[in-house]
């Protein structure tokens, strides 16, 4: 009998990580769900029980090497270093102006967005590199297509992430690794209050831009099931594609993005979110511009 694909999904105490987890789990998959605290299983368990699934739960708390290697070790032992894939979940993303965050919440959007991820995926490289097989998978945000105001924190992570990953995927081609990104609309996360500074110059701004932003969220978020649901259709397809927008708005942003100078995107997201001013126009907006003329 075949053993089942086994994967390694990271942040499965709550929210997307642990619908990616269960989602696998029922679908056959050997999960090895992974959070910084197994104590904060419980969740997970019901989920998998109501499902009629189970998965491994470990402790990894992706900021520590020590225990990265120490969890990605015991799933390797697990499979007989056999692990087919591993699905990166990002970490809650703080929501403000730039300004108004600290270093401190600014380094630990990049180390739950980006660091976790490169440090868990150096773990389970070797490995996939001797068998010529894997799957890395990186959870993005929509926030690396649209500029928007609050989102600054994530959007710097989420593309850093992104460049990432594309170099990522050329450097494993030849050893037949497959990276791919996806890219949900709005995280339902954003809906939490902001972080700002007591004497903030954008509380102002902060009113009238939030409401819509965290608006937006409720409205344009992609269900997680539809996440995990597009995590399990990309580990499955033979030739995996390296962007996934996942959600109508993250589709919508892909050809906007595409089609769009950049003057008219941002002038959409400042209309969209009360703010007025628009980005200078640059060369390449005046020659489309004068394109339309004609």
């Amino acid at each position: 009998m075949t053993s089942p694909r086994s994967v390694l999904v990271t942040s499965c105490a709550e929210g997307l990580g642990q619908r990616i987890a269960v989602t696998a789990a029922a679908a056959g998959w050997e999960v090895f769900a992974t959070m910084p605290d197994a104590s904060r299983s419980r969740g997970l368990r019901q989920a998998l029980r109501e499902a009629g699934a189970d998965a491994t739960v470990l402790e990894m708390d992706t900021h520590d090497d020590g225990s990265v290697k120490r969890a990605v070790g015991i799933a390797l032992e697990g499979t007989g270093d056999r692990l087919h894939a591993v699905v990166n979940v990002p970490g809650d993303t703080p929501l403000g102006f730039f300004e108004d965050l600290t270093d401190a919440q600014l380094r630990e959007t990049l180390d739950g967005v980006l660091f976790g991820a490169m440090s868990v995926t150096r773990a389970v490289l070797p490995t996939m590199r001797r068998r010529r097989s894997g799957h890395v998978v990186n959870i993005s945000s929509h926030a690396a297509l649209t500029p928007s105001p609050t989102l600054s924190a994530l959007a710097a992570a989420t593309w850093a992430l992104e460049g990432w990953s594309e170099a990522l995927a050329l450097e494993v081609a030849p050893f037949e690794v497959d990276v791919s990104v996806l890219q949900p609309s709005l995280e339902a996360s954003l809906i939490t209050p902001s972080r700002r500074r007591p004497d903030s110059a954008y509380r102002r701004l902060a009113d009238r831009a939030e409401p819509r932003v965290r608006g937006a969220a409720r409205y344009e978020v992609s269900p997680e099931d539809e996440v995990a649901d597009a995590v399990l259709h990309v580990l499955g397809e033979h030739s995996p594609r390296l962007r996934v927008p996942v959600g109508r708005q993250a589709r919508s942003a892909t050809w906007r993005r595409r089609l769009l100078p950049f003057r008219e995107i941002v002038r959409s997201a400042a209309e969209a979110t009360g703010l007025g001013k628009a980005a200078p126009e640059s060369g390449a907006d005046r020659k489309w511009r004068r394109s339309l003329s004609r």
